[in-house]
């Protein structure tokens, strides 16, 4: 069976992430409009988003929309697999 190339795509998006008053978190990602989650630590809170972001990266693609104008590609790499999950690198802002 044949390897098909795919190439891995990083993204640098802008996350927020903010205490609730209720207790844990809400993290979102303004680029994307709805893009956003609630959990209780802050890694969980990143670990969901960029679940989430990557969800919503894949809608755009396989409906043939356009991301956001603000979304950048920072590298592609070439690589023998068959599947890549998206890595996101997520700077990171806490409310205080």
């Amino acid at each position: 069976m044949a390897k098909i190339k795919k190439k891995l795509t990083q993204y640098n998006l802008p996350v927020f992430i903010e205490p609730c008053e209720e207790g844990g978190y809400f993290a979102s990602c303004p680029s994307l409009a709805g893009c956003f989650v609630e959990a209780e630590t802050i890694p969980q809170a990143i670990e969901y988003l960029e679940d989430t972001v990557e969800q919503f990266i894949k809608s755009y693609k396989k409906h043939g929309d356009p991301l956001p104008a603000e979304i950048k590609a920072l590298q592609t790499k070439s690589a023998k697999e068959e599947y890549f999950p998206i890595s996101l690198f997520l700077p990171v802002r806490l409310a205080t």
